[in-house]
This record gives structure tokens, sequence and C-alpha cells, in this order.
């Protein structure tokens, strides 16, 4: 009870504090926090002006917000292919490794924008570049490159950042994807580890996984496009090693046609040369449009969203790649989407946008031996309907 009653008063005293006082509160270049809390950030995705939402994570997982800091750029009101007013897609912001910036896509006037982020998780904006396309949706970061899917366009490009978060675009690396059409879409964009120099995206409503060489200088060469297992490949990440494990949203159709949308989850193995090879595809036992992933640290276990079923499936990955699906843990109202783990694996959040009109929110759980996920809160249902992306430490 003591313990409640700090948490209270400590979130009652930052909520009466002007935003700038919260905004940025340390300029420490350490990013660690010895009590074991953390940061959560999400973005709103307004059309009249993107904002990043941050949330202070206490040692017990729970997270309060602490501030809203304006991206300068804006959201779109609609995106591809269903036209939701979420940044339909994996990795809309981005936090780099060290936690010493954070990056977003403003979709609704193709810019990508940079932020500082101070000891204890405030923000200052830093920079905004072109995105080079038209609405871009997905970003990843690797040592002092970041690159960019557009959906629109469909094309990559890539910025090389500076430490204080500063962006130049990068000459000569802007590249088609390898299919385009009014019934594709491009989901995510992702680097492999190291010692891969290798860009994927995914593409729906093809079953094609592109993947890019990148060169010395850090320009891709031409789409190579590999064919998915399933259908309607989303979200993914890589393993030490090259494996990819991927989610599958399914047939596509009407979202309310329960016949349609069939989740699956799939694993690939990459090769230096940029091909992928199929390891493993499972059902996700009925659940529908699974979407985003996450790995544990460890990586041992994969937590995937079911945006139609509003659940969020448990996977065991083995050495060698194969999945082994454990169970369903519900969410709560909305459609679930974005997903973070925190530092060190210890907490999960899922963000939850109402989509269709209404007020979003964000679910968390503590991870617990084997892959378990118990809900351990909410935050109040206060973001709005197009709320994207989700990042943590």
């Amino acid at each position: 009870m003591r313990g409640l009653f700090l948490l209270v008063t400590v979130s009652a005293v930052l909520a009466l504090l002007p935003a700038s006082a919260v905004a940025k509160p340390g300029h420490g270049r350490g990013h660690g926090h010895k009590n074991g809390s953390g940061v959560v950030y999400t973005q709103t995705q307004n059309p009249a002006g993107n904002e990043i939402v941050v949330y202070r994570r206490a040692a017990n997982g729970t997270i309060a917000e602490i501030a809203r800091v304006p991206t300068g750029g804006v959201g779109a009101a609609s995106t591809p292919p269903f036209g939701f007013p979420i940044v339909d897609s994996q990795g809309s912001i981005e936090l780099t490794k060290n936690g010493r910036l954070l990056f977003a896509v403003n979709a609704g006037d193709d810019t990508i924008s940079s932020f500082r982020v101070h000891k204890h998780g405030g923000l200052t904006l830093v920079d905004r570049e072109a995105s080079g396309g038209d609405l871009p949706v997905s970003i990843d970061t690797q040592r002092k490159l970041l690159y960019v899917v557009n959906s629109l366009s469909p094309n990559i490009s890539g910025l090389r950042f500076k430490p204080n978060g500063q962006m130049t675009p990068i000459p000569g690396s802007t590249e088609a994807l390898s299919a385009s059409g009014p019934n594709t879409a491009p989901a995510q964009i992702g680097f492999a580890g190291r010692p891969y120099r290798v860009l994927t995206v995914t593409i729906r409503g093809t079953q094609t996984i592109d993947t890019f060489k990148l060169g010395k200088d850090g320009t891709p060469g031409p789409a190579m496009p590999n064919a998915s297992t399933d259908m309607n490949p989303f979200g993914f990440e890589y393993r030490r090693g090259g494996q990819l494990i991927m989610s599958n949203a399914g047939e596509a159709g009407a979202p309310d046609d329960l016949t349609k949308f069939l989740g699956r989850a799939s694993s690939y193995k990459l090769a230096k040369s940029g091909t992928l090879t199929p390891i493993d595809s499972i059902s996700v036992d009925g659940q529908r449009a699974t979407c985003w992933v996450v790995i544990t640290s460890n990586q041992r276990y994969a937590f995937m969203t079911n945006t139609l079923s509003q659940t969020v499936s448990r996977f065991r990955i083995s050495r060698d790649g194969h999945l082994t699906l454990l169970g369903h843990v519900a969410t709560g109202p909305g459609f679930a989407s974005d997903e973070a783990l925190s530092r060190g694996s210890r907490y999960l959040y899922v963000l939850l946008p109402s989509i269709m009109g209404g007020t979003s929110h964000i679910d968390y759980y503590r991870v617990g031996p084997g892959g378990t996920l118990t809900q351990i809160g909410s935050t109040p249902s206060d973001l709005p309907p197009g709320a994207s992306g989700l990042a943590a430490r």
C-alpha cells in the first residue's frame, strides 16, 4: 500500500507540471535506470499535428503519461490498404539501440522527425527531413543508417544520422519495390543483424518479401523478391543467425468476414546473398489478422497481435527456427496492433487504437517463465483513434 501511495503521489505531481517541465527531464548521457524504470512511446498520427506521447514506466511495469511532444509534421487521415486512420504498418516509430534517439514517420507530409532522448525519457525535437517518397509507413535504424519504406511511391529511401539526431538524405539510396498496384501495400522495413547487410520489406497483397543488399556506402541494390509461404506477410523480427520470424494477416476481405484474415506464423533463413529460404509455417488456431511481432531478448519467444480477434498469440522458437504455438491472451477493446517489449523483456505493451472512431489505449502485461503473459494494467482511453507505433525501454 505504501508503494502504491508513493506511485500515485508521484503521478499526481507530474500531472500538475507543465509539459515543458517534463518533456526535458534531464540532459545526462546515461540512459540506464538503476531502479528498473523506463519509458514507452507512441504517436498520435493526428492530421492536425502529429505528437509523440511519452509514458514514464515504473519498475513494476505500470506506465503513466508525462508529455506530448510535437513532431513538427502531420499524420495522415487514412492509410492503405483499408483507409484506417492508423499508420497500418509495423515500425512507424523507432528507438535506437542505445536509447538516445527516437525517430517517427509523419505520414501526412512525407517526412521523418528525429528526437534526442534525455536521461529520464523526455524528448527534444532535433530535425525533420523528407522521406524520399510518398506516405512513409515504416522505419528502421542500424548504426548511423535510417531507412524508410514509402507506401504510395512505392519505394525505400535512406538517411544518415549523427549522434545528435541530425539527418542527411543518402544520394542514390532510393529503390523501387518489386511490386506495386492498388491492392498492394508495404507493411514493414527492417535491417537484418550482423554480418548481413540486408534490408527486408514485406508487401501485402502479393505474397512477396523484398530484400535489398546494401553496399559499403550504405546504398541498396535493386529489390530481390522472395515468395512468402503465407498470404499477406506483415510484421517481422530477425533473430541472431539470420532467422526471420514473421506474422501473416491471411487472405484479405472485408474485416467483418469471419472466413477471411485467418492468420499464420512463419519463419525463414536469410542467406548473405539476400535470399530467404522457408523454415516453418503454422496456423494461429483460427486467430484473425495476425500482424505485429516482437521477440524476447533471450530469442526464445515471440508475441504476435491478432488485430481482428483482440488477442496476443504466444510462440516458442526452437534453435533452428521452428515455431510452437503456446496459446493466446485477450486484449482490451480496440484493434490489437503495435507491440513493444521493455528492456530485458520483462513487460509487453500492446497498443489498441479504436480505428473506427472513439479513443484508444495501451494494455500492458508481465512476461513470465515460459513466455507466459499476465495483464497488469491499461492506460486511460485518451489516445486518438489513429494512435500508431510503439517503442519502449
